[in-house]
């Protein structure tokens, strides 16, 4: 039977990232969830977490872990138990929301790719703020850009996106999804 590891995909992501990166507050957290995801649907044609990302103003947000992160609202993640987030006032009066945890990194849940993803996006961000990471996020004709532009700020990006359409065209794109989806939906029936 084939089993969904996305919940356990993404509290080891962020744990990988809380303890492999400084200044891992919830905003830099967005973006590197962000990364990973659409890096390997790049590669593979799926995220890693499964988590569905919105075109917000400061960049791309999977709304949930912001809610449960950000607001204490539970959105059926289950990271409040997980992840403890302290306000953190610093001296230009920018609150940050950092991250800490006692929960240890399970290898496990993911697979050889995805493992030197999060060690490759680790060590590329490692000491880097958010601010600084808007460069890589929002660049132009990034997802996130292109959704804002052609749908509007909050709209869902779609990863097709981070597929770059002059190597694949688009029919190529759609095929590729509906044979994810399609083998998606035959191992959840076994």
């Amino acid at each position: 039977m084939y089993k969904d590891r996305s919940k356990e995909k993404l509290v080891n992501a962020i744990v990988y990232f809380i303890k492999h990166t400084k200044h891992c507050h919830v905003t830099k957290l967005m973006k590197l969830l962000y990364t990973l995801d659409f890096e390997h649907y790049q590669q593979t044609g799926f995220s890693v977490t499964g988590l569905k990302y919105h075109a917000w103003d400061m960049g791309p947000v999977p709304v949930p872990v912001w809610r449960e992160l950000s607001k204490c609202e539970d959105s059926g993640l289950g990271l409040m138990s997980n992840f403890k987030v302290i306000d953190e006032e610093y001296s230009n009066g920018k609150i940050r929301k950092n991250m800490s945890t006692n929960l240890k990194f399970n290898p496990k849940v993911f697979t050889k790719r995805q493992i030197k993803l999060l060690e490759n996006i680790s060590f590329i961000f490692k000491n880097a703020l958010a601010d600084t990471m808007v460069e890589y996020t929002h660049s132009l004709k990034s997802p996130w850009d292109i959704t804002i532009k052609e749908k509007g700020p909050k709209s869902e990006i779609d990863y097709s996106l981070a597929i770059d359409k002059k190597i694949l065209p688009q029919d190529e794109i759609e095929d590729k999804n509906k044979t994810n989806n399609d083998m998606i939906e035959l191992l959840n029936s076994l």
